[in-house]
């Protein structure tokens, strides 16, 4: 291993050690979990499998939000994996099957096991190179057809430089053209990205969903003007993507049967 990745991974040895507490805390009670799986449910619902017997992994998952998520919404085959040892004690809480591993080490040692991987606010913590090999290796644990979910900071939003920046574990940051093209390189197709924005579920989120609308608005305006074309459309602080796996395609062998005519 080079100098330059061992410091590297000196560094994020200590910040993720106890990176739940470094970044100043959470309140981890039961409503916490249940309005984050309401808003993600709103993102990710239809990007999910149909099938609840679906085998999903969590690359990344933190303190199990998407765990929680995943089993509020009927999934039952479902695992994650997290290097910090805080945010995988807080991850088991909500269920058990969690492995404390770097994410990328993780990965390389499955091969076309999952139906979809779900990677939350992983990403930007990569470099580039170290981007691509991450998403390299989703592909290939993933089963043909597949699907990679993620979301994570996006450099187009209004505040694009504070929101990438916020972080000390942020390496890299991404628009969704700039994302578009790592996931092609990455070996995924059916790309789609989306703005993970407020979701209406009562009077209060009604209102701010009616506002940010009104607000994308003239910032399409905005891009119109001076560019001459409606941009991203995504100015979110955080970004929805999702890229499938390609299908193998089957040989079909045609028989050829000789007919007699009599």
């Amino acid at each position: 291993m080079n100098p330059e990745r061992t410091r590297r991974r000196e560094f994020r040895t200590r910040l993720y050690q106890n990176y739940l507490t470094l970044g100043g805390g959470v309140r981890l009670n039961e409503q916490y979990y249940r309005n984050w799986a309401r808003v993600a449910r709103g993102h990710f619902g239809k990007l999910l499998p149909e099938d609840r017997r679906a085998e999903i992994l969590d690359a990344g998952c933190g303190h199990g939000t998407m765990l929680y998520t995943l089993k509020s919404m009927g999934y039952g085959n479902i695992h994650g994996v997290d290097c910090s040892q805080e945010q995988v004690r807080e991850a088991r809480r909500i269920h058990p099957d969690v492995d404390r591993a770097d994410a990328l080490d993780y990965l390389k040692s499955q091969s076309e096991r999952f139906d979809t991987i779900v990677a939350i606010d992983l990403l930007e913590h990569f470099t580039r190179d170290e981007g691509l090999e991450f998403l390299e290796s989703c592909r290939k644990a993933l089963r043909p057809g597949g699907r990679l979910l993620l979301q994570l900071p996006n450099a187009d939003c209004l505040r694009g430089v504070q929101t990438v920046s916020g972080d000390i574990g942020h390496e890299a940051g991404y628009t969704p053209r700039s994302l578009e093209q790592m996931l092609s390189m990455a070996g995924f197709e059916d790309i789609v990205s989306r703005p993970d924005g407020p979701v209406p579920h009562g009077f209060t989120s009604t209102i701010r969903w009616a506002l940010w609308k009104m607000i994308v608005l003239a910032t399409l305006v905005f891009d119109l003007v001076e560019t001459g074309t409606p941009g991203s459309r995504i100015h979110t602080r955080v970004m929805v993507a999702a890229g499938r796996r390609k299908k193998q395609r089957s040989t079909v062998h045609r028989q050829e049967r000789s007919v007699c005519v009599s």
